[in-house]
């Protein structure tokens, strides 16, 4: 953005606050719901404290975090 472009990714969920870990997207979605990961491809950092917080998001907003 500083360089006058679009960014690649769209960020649209804040996970936790304290150590920023977020979900983007490529393309906006302004109707995006928790549940629209369930049997979507979701890149992530696949251990450690980035995996258990999505894990634990999942749980808190009701998704299967296996289906994700």
């Amino acid at each position: 953005m500083n360089k006058g472009q679009a960014p690649t990714a769209i960020h649209f969920a804040q996970v936790k606050e304290m150590d920023g870990l977020f979900l983007t997207d490529r393309e906006a979605d302004a109707n995006f719901h928790w549940d629209k990961l369930e049997g979507s491809a979701v890149l992530l950092f696949c251990g450690g404290q980035p995996l258990v917080a999505f894990k634990y998001a999942c749980h808190k907003v009701g998704i299967d975090y296996d289906k994700t």
